[in-house]
């Protein structure tokens, strides 16, 4: 089986669990090259998790390991202001477009 393929197993794999867990939108970045393979939104708990997925190898035990291995998916930690928008043509051209009434 080729790693890509194999990534993808784990990461479909992990989807399936998410929204076992409660995640109503799963997000595959495919191909993405960056240090979020997943993005996991659980609306109710107001969460989002950025997961990165590693098909061929066991976890240390030190997870201080980890986290230096990961520390730009470790950087991404912390609150956010999260905008619901709309990418569309408004009077010919294309804008983003807020669409929750706190934002204007």
């Amino acid at each position: 089986m080729s790693s890509y393929r194999r990534g993808y197993v784990i990461e479909l794999k992990a989807k399936s669990q998410l929204k076992k867990l409660g995640a109503k939108i799963v997000v595959r970045s495919s191909r993405s090259r960056t240090p979020i393979d997943l993005i996991a939104i659980f609306p109710d708990q107001k969460e989002i998790w950025l997961i990165q997925c590693k098909a061929k190898r066991e976890a240390p035990k030190d997870l201080d390991k980890l986290r230096k291995e990961f520390h730009d998916l470790m950087e991404l930690g912390g609150k956010y202001t999260v905008h619901p928008v709309i990418y569309m043509k408004k009077e010919g051209r294309y804008r983003f477009l807020p669409i929750n009434t706190n934002h204007q």
